[in-house]
């Protein structure tokens, strides 16, 4: 029973963040439900310093991009201590967001949330989300591109194009430090020894300027 319960304390307090800080805008509710020494994980959106100030940063981010932002958490699954939810986030392209101009273009988006929670707060959580779609929908990336672009996606997780250099991952002070993109070099297929999931972070950014100017 009391597993039980543990489990539905930490939906609320995850349905608490979503509904709180995202959809009504509430960035304070941060200071409730966000724990002091939070850590973030997300490499598909600006980096942000760990902590409550950290997580606003995230937040404000998106919202000022998108200021109708909405998460509709479709599935939540818990044991305790981690959550995972399955959201959708909707909403209009009518604020500031780098390089990408404001068509003021709807979109809906999937992703995943895998949050772990004590004493009733986030204190760490990762986040993974369908960013090519969202660049689809805001007119970045041709929608005619999908097929092209699934492709290079399989040929870069098949090692064929370039990985990080060697070097630049071997950093122990900083874990989560990523290479920079003059950090790469190219490679045969053969010797690419990384995980899909570097692959196609590193090089999403490669991958989508070449789909817009790839011929037809």
């Amino acid at each position: 029973m009391r597993r039980i319960a543990m489990a539905t304390d930490i939906r609320d307090i995850s349905r608490r963040v979503f509904e709180e800080i995202w959809n009504n805008k509430n960035l304070n509710a941060a200071d409730e439900v966000i724990a002091s020494d939070y850590v973030h994980h997300d490499a598909q959106s600006p980096p942000v310093p760990d902590g409550i100030d950290g997580y606003k940063e995230f937040v404000s981010h998106y919202l000022n991009a998108f200021p109708d932002l909405r998460l509709t958490i479709e599935d939540q699954i818990s044991d305790g201590q981690t959550i995972v939810s399955r959201w959708t986030a909707t909403g209009t392209h009518n604020g500031d967001l780098p390089g990408i101009p404001r068509p003021g273009r709807r979109f809906s988006v999937t992703g995943m949330t895998i949050a772990r929670i004590r004493n009733g707060k986030f204190v760490e959580s990762w986040g993974n989300w369908d960013t090519l779609r969202l660049m689809q929908q805001l007119g970045v990336v041709p929608a005619e591109a999908k097929g092209r672009a699934a492709e290079k996606l399989a040929s870069c997780a098949a090692g064929q194009g370039s990985r990080p250099a060697a070097s630049s991952l071997n950093s122990r002070s900083n874990p989560r430090a990523m290479p920079s993109r003059d950090e790469t070099q190219t490679v045969s297929p053969s010797s690419c020894r990384y995980p899909t999931s570097l692959c196609k972070i590193l090089h999403l950014d490669n991958l989508l300027s070449s789909v817009q100017t790839s011929p037809r």
